[in-house]
């Protein structure tokens, strides 16, 4: 029990430092979204595309061929993370490419353009005309919900829309309104839902039949795409539900069970935890509780703050600083250096740190490495951040550049970092250079002579040579002219003599 007590203690009173202490710097959280569903018989382009949303991004929806989309085109990732509006449906176009009559259309325009699946080609029937009508033909009768209207931009439109149920047997055919009152069009896209006159959810018909309301005639009486949707015969599928921020992508397993069950199990990345709902159910088009699914970051304890000195938290994007794979880098104020533990840690799958804390130091370079051949003197007698170290080689060695194209340093500097600046020298031992030693022989007293240069050589004391060689001090050679003679080489080999020296001795 006394140590639940103490552990509370110390966890309070850290969260009071996190709190109070300048030195951990901390990233707000932001909200994300996640990919956003799909419906079934359609497709969803992302205006962003990525994994993750931030508030404002779009994403955009569009129905394959045949199908016409119900609901927002658009949606918008909010700022608690969530798609705005309801995921927009496709259902069965039952006007596509259905025929099409129409009184007198302007500039030869085909009628059938109303009914091609593009809401960009339109036509515009003849103002002229009294009876100005547009109808197009089922093919049979069916529960009519609605219909979409797509006109020009800037073309305001008053109309009435009547459903024609063609009956076995008289008068043949009967027509209803799709709504009691007259339809206005102000926008380039208006849906119209189909009550009738005593409220019914829908109005059967084979044929659906527009007619121009407008008693001034300043534009066209002009559409450009109709699309008509009925009470489907059977559950409408779901598609792809909204998935959470770090879901983890629908896999095929999934996807099988969202086509055959109805159902789907969301799943969240490593790292993150499943809340709400683990099974979503398709209902009438609908998933029913992916509202409330959410993936929740593993989430490690607050970080002590460090004294002299700070800590910069990295989160992921959209999580907090303490969560799952969160980046603390650990930096010291001037004059201090990092010493011991980790200077970078995350935060891991188990919700522990990784490595342990270090603590801040004064900065101190410690003494110089020492160096071949030489010994360094402390110019201030201190290894701070600007202590000089002042290398000198050992007698017989002289100090010699590393690299060529630097100038020679003997002497290095503490830098704030902690680290010597060093230096561009190394002790190289000291050489004695001797030059070449010349013997020249005379053959005549006069003129003649014959020179013979030997490689160099390291003079000997004992021996007796024309060239006397000082070894003391390499500045300090002195050559001596040879004498002459008049005895021949071959007669100095027969008396076993040494050129250059007195006959007279032998």
């Amino acid at each position: 029990m006394r140590e639940l007590i103490n552990h509370k203690m110390i966890l309070n009173w850290t969260n009071h430092l996190l709190q109070e202490s300048p030195n951990v710097n901390r990233t707000e959280a932001t909200s994300m979204c996640g990919v956003p569903g799909r419906a079934d018989n359609g497709t969803q382009i992302s205006l962003y595309p990525a994994a993750l949303y931030n508030p404002g991004q779009k994403a955009e929806y569009s129905c394959q061929p045949g199908f016409a989309l119900l609901g927002d085109s658009t949606r918008t990732c909010q700022n608690d993370g969530s798609w705005s509006g309801r995921r927009p449906r496709c259902v069965d176009n039952l006007a596509y490419k259905k025929a099409v009559a129409s009184s007198r259309v302007v500039n030869h325009y085909r009628p059938d353009l109303i009914v091609d699946g593009n809401p960009k080609s339109c036509i515009y029937l003849d103002t002229r005309v009294g009876d100005r009508f547009i109808q197009i033909d089922l093919k049979k009768n069916h529960l009519i919900s609605g219909l979409i209207l797509h006109v020009p931009d800037g073309f305001v439109q008053e109309l009435t829309v009547f459903i024609a149920e063609k009956l076995e047997s008289a008068p043949g055919i009967q027509y209803r309104r799709c709504t009691p009152r007259l339809s206005q069009v102000n926008s380039p896209k208006v849906q119209i839902e189909c009550r009738g006159e005593d409220g019914p959810i829908a109005v059967p018909g084979r044929f659906l039949h527009i007619r121009d309301e407008r008693q001034v005639h300043d534009f066209y009486f002009a559409l450009c795409e109709i699309e008509i949707y009925g009470l489907p015969d059977a559950p409408m599928a779901c598609g792809l539900p909204d998935l959470p921020a770090f879901a983890a992508p629908a896999n095929q397993s999934q996807l099988l069970e969202e086509k055959h069950g109805h159902i789907f199990s969301p799943t969240c990345q490593a790292g993150f935890v499943l809340r709400g709902s683990k099974v979503l159910r398709c209902v009438d088009g609908n998933w029913i509780g992916s509202e409330v699914t959410q993936c929740v970051a593993v989430e490690c304890h607050p970080l002590v703050p460090v004294i002299n000195g700070r800590i910069d938290l990295f989160p992921t994007r959209g999580l907090s600083n303490n969560s799952f794979n969160s980046v603390a880098r650990y930096r010291c104020s001037d004059g201090y250096m990092i010493f011991g533990g980790d200077a970078a840690r995350t935060c891991g799958l188990d919700g522990l740190w990784t490595g342990s804390p270090p603590f801040c130091r004064p900065t101190d370079c410690q003494l110089p490495r020492p160096i071949s051949n030489a010994l360094y003197n402390l110019v201030d007698n201190h290894t701070k951040p600007g202590a000089i170290a002042q290398y000198t080689c050992f007698n017989g060695y002289v100090p010699q550049r590393i690299l060529a194209d630097k100038p020679l340093q003997t002497a290095i500097v503490c830098q704030q970092s902690g680290v010597w600046k060093e230096g561009n020298f190394h002790c190289a031992l000291r050489t004695t250079y001797y030059p070449p030693v010349s013997i020249s022989f005379s053959t005549t007293a006069d003129n003649m002579s014959s020179e013979t240069t030997q490689e160099p050589i390291m003079p000997d004391p004992s021996s007796s040579t024309t060239a006397r060689v000082q070894t003391s001090s390499i500045k300090e050679i002195e050559f001596v002219k040879p004498v002459p003679v008049t005895t021949s080489v071959v007669e100095l080999m027969e008396k076993d003599v040494t050129p250059g020296t007195d006959s007279s001795l032998v």
